[in-house]
């Protein structure tokens, strides 16, 4: 019935933590006197509960006694099969009493909460930024690395309390509500109970476990130093890792097996993670919404994003060009740049990617294919978010303002190109003439006049072009595809430059109607 009533009446003397049970206090106290009777025989790691080390003991056995019998995918825990289970039940038993939203878990339940109370525990011990979990604590940590090091490497967080590292170490109270699920059950006695449970862990989540990247409820990190040697190496690019678990994890980027398929439509993922965020989009379920603008988010992460677009902060500086940009993934893309890594190559214009998304959306230029079309005018797009920029014009909606007069636009990179004929600004020089643009894009298509390229080729005639939006106009010449319209005769033109030169027409006739009657009006 303490489950029900929530009454903990065995406290910790020593940090003030509460248990229903008093053999669950005894099991919290260890993580005090830092007692860990228990000594894998392999390779030597220690344990406060025999229960652990027996879970410990399956890594190095690879068994795996628990599968599932939907996909087949085995497990050492019956806790982890049940987690995993829930990915094609869909049940979401925890949910949170201030916005309703439900969790698998009941650790990602707790850290869902302090999105509400505005609680962030962990620090970074670099610049003191605080971060939920301590999962988005070691993505920050990495922004920290020097130039050269191995992104794999961990951190040592000397920052936790010991109310911390007793959660980490104990019995974990956040997951009390699932006992049999996560820590070593201790009865009344001070005896151990059921053995195919968690062990305390504290490095990054492995593939197997399925972890969500906002979750840190009963993980923490593997307090590594920095020269620790990296045991286990990549057999496709060569890339080292402390862990096992996470060196599977990243073996994934490699592979093409892709065994986890969204049941609304045909595509693919290599792991639950990647399904379930994907599935939030067929919900239409965006939990993240900016305060400035009202646009929703899938992901907190997102948002956090797409604050800066509001306040042109960019805090991530490229140490080699000066380059500046508002995430770090960012960042770290264009570092490739400098680094000469362009793994996708286009076999055309030869133009390099440092990205597979980026490739694929580059390719589309070339093939013509636009899977995304505008169910109210039906024009199609190469990438959805133009799609979505598109509708706003049918909408009317123009949620960026222009601080320096009353002018509104409805994307924010027309709000930054307008601000500039304010400024007077032309940041992007010619080399070779001096000419000054705006935006990189168009000093980029200006200095194709002085090296004569012309990487937009025509599938049909081979015409070539210096510029995309020139090769889509001449397309239409082919296809008889005339799209723009005059409102006064009905004419049809393949680009809006030739619909205004027509207009033209009709002004200038207007024009002297209006001039004639003018004269014949004179006595």
């Amino acid at each position: 019935m303490r489950i029900h009533t929530g009454e903990k009446p065995y406290p910790c003397t020593l940090c003030g933590n509460q248990f229903r049970e008093k053999g669950h206090l005894k099991a919290h106290l260890k993580t005090h006197t830092g007692e860990k009777p228990y000594h894998c025989p392999t390779c030597g790691m220690k344990f406060a509960h025999l229960g652990a080390m027996k879970i410990h003991l399956l890594t190095h056995t690879g068994e795996k006694p628990y599968p599932c019998s939907v996909c087949g995918k085995s497990f050492t825990q019956s806790s982890r099969l049940k987690q995993h289970f829930r990915t094609h039940t869909g049940e979401k038993p925890y949910s949170c009493s201030v916005c309703r939203k439900s969790f698998a878990r009941p650790a990602d339940l707790k850290v869902h909460h302090r999105d509400h109370t505005g609680e962030k525990p962990y620090s970074c011990t670099e610049c003191g930024q605080s971060f939920t979990s301590s999962h988005n604590l070691w993505k920050h940590q990495k922004t920290h690395l020097p130039p050269g090091l191995p992104q794999s490497v961990e951190f040592d967080n000397h920052n936790q309390t010991p109310e911390m590292n007793a959660k980490n170490e104990g019995l974990n109270e956040e997951d009390e509500e699932e006992e049999e699920e996560f820590g070593v059950l201790i009865n009344s006695d001070g005896e151990e109970v059921g053995l195919d449970l968690d062990p305390p862990r504290l490095n990054p989540p492995s593939s197997e476990e399925e972890e969500s990247p906002s979750t840190s409820g009963e993980t923490e990190q593997h307090q590594v130093n920095h020269n620790t040697a990296l045991r286990y190496s990549c057999s496709v690019c060569g890339k080292q890792f402390n862990h096992k678990g996470h060196l599977r994890r990243h073996e994934s980027v490699h592979s093409v097996e892709k065994p986890y398929g969204c049941s609304d439509c045909d595509k693919m993922f290599g792991s639950t993670i990647a399904l379930n965020r994907h599935k939030k989009l067929h919900r239409e379920e965006k939990p993240h919404i900016c305060t400035v603008c009202g646009k929703g988010f899938v992901q907190l992460s997102r948002l956090k994003e797409h604050y800066p677009t509001h306040s042109g902060e960019k805090p991530h500086c490229c140490s080699v060009c000066g380059k500046r940009f508002t995430t770090a993934s960012y960042l770290k893309t264009h570092s490739k740049v400098h680094m000469g890594e362009s793994p996708y190559t286009c076999n055309i214009c030869r133009r390099d990617c440092q990205k597979l998304s980026a490739f694929k959306l580059h390719m589309r230029i070339h093939t013509g294919e636009k899977p995304f079309s505008c169910t109210v005018c039906e024009k199609q797009f190469t990438q959805k978010r133009h799609l979505q920029d598109h509708q706003k014009v049918h909408t009317g909606e123009k949620p960026y303002p222009c601080p320096h007069c009353d002018k509104r636009f409805s994307f924010s990179s027309a709000l930054k190109r307008h601000q500039q004929l304010h400024t007077g600004e032309k940041p992007h020089c010619c080399f070779v003439c001096g000419n000054s643009f705006s935006q990189a894009g168009r000093l980029k298509e200006h200095l194709r006049t002085h090296s004569g390229e012309r990487p937009f080729s025509c599938s049909v005639c081979e015409k070539t072009f210096r510029k995309a939006s020139e090769l889509t106009i001449h397309n239409r010449s082919h296809t008889g595809e005339r799209p723009y319209s005059c409102a006064e005769c009905g004419k049809t033109f393949t680009s809006s430059m030739k619909l205004g030169r027509h207009k033209k027409i009709h002004q200038n006739t207007k024009t002297e109607e209006v001039l004639t009657k003018d004269v014949k009006s004179i006595p």
